[in-house]
């Protein structure tokens, strides 16, 4: 039985460093840090108890049943972590179709992925559109692709689509960038629609809440979201609480930047137009 406890531990503990593992705990749990330390220390200190008593206490009974006894306070503590800190989802009443139209790849992750990991756990639909290929002096620009489809894997995009335009010509692709979100409106009918503040001091930005106020109806609603950019005529209309996501929001954060936003508890947007009423 202690063999048996010190494989089942070993294979916990090589299953705890899966990379499918991680982004499962870290998507939907909340504390999971925390609970991805616990899963990968855990079983190997049951492990390394295991192989203690095989090697030196074969012949003591009590050293054998408390290693068991520590094994099955780990399966059922883990069964009560994982239960305590999962993220419950609640289903919304009227589901709704959300367009995200951010300039650069990393935009989304700081200003409104952890709403919309929630608008999705909802039920409602989530699409994004990435106009650049990020910042022409990034030495990773090629991999910011690769990262943008690994946080809209995690939330449940419905669709992302990379517009690749390089950022230095940004200005010069208006038609483009305009035909772009056309298009993705067209295609997906959205209700509402999350973009950069018109309050923003980078022109990146600017041209993407300018094309998408020029393309959007008066029945859809816009809504603004914080960037490292926004001026201080920024003003928030409505603040989504995301404490739930700030595991997740910091994960794709270092992802993209190296840092995170540490216990930030709400994300904040400006609304541009009311639409028809329809709101985060």
């Amino acid at each position: 039985m202690v063999f048996l406890c010190g494989l089942l531990a070993v294979l916990l503990a090589i299953t705890g460093m899966s990379p499918k593992l991680q982004k499962y705990v870290i998507r939907w749990f909340r504390k999971s840090p925390q609970i991805l330390l616990g899963i990968r220390v855990l079983p190997v200190v049951v492990a390394v108890l295991a192989l203690i008593i095989l090697v030196w206490f074969r012949d003591n009974l009590a050293f054998q049943i408390g290693v068991e006894v520590i094994f099955l306070l780990m399966l059922a503590g883990g069964a009560y972590v994982f239960d305590r800190f999962r993220i419950f989802r609640q289903p919304a009443a009227n589901l709704r179709s959300y367009l995200v139209v951010a300039a650069h790849p990393g935009d989304i992750g700081y200003g409104c992925v952890a709403t919309l990991a929630r608008l999705r756990d909802a039920g409602h639909q989530i699409h994004a559109i990435i106009l650049t290929n990020g910042r022409s002096d990034d030495d990773d620009v090629n991999d910011l692709p690769e990262k943008t489809r690994t946080w809209a894997e995690l939330i449940g995009c419905a669709t992302v689509v990379l517009g690749n335009i390089p950022v230095e010509q940004a200005d010069h692709e208006v038609e483009c960038i305009n035909r772009l979100i056309r298009e993705q409106m067209e295609k997906h009918q959205p209700d509402v629609l999350l973009t950069h503040s018109l309050h923003d001091a980078d022109a990146e930005h600017l041209l993407a809440a300018q094309a998408v106020m020029q393309i959007s109806t008066h029945r859809q609603a816009v809504y603004g979201f914080r960037s490292i950019a926004t001026t201080v005529e920024f003003n928030p209309t409505r603040s989504i609480p995301v404490g739930d996501y700030v595991d997740l929001k910091n994960y794709i954060l270092r992802d993209y930047h190296g840092q995170d936003v540490q216990n930030a508890q709400q994300e904040d947007f400006e609304m541009i137009r009311s639409g028809l009423n329809a709101s985060l």
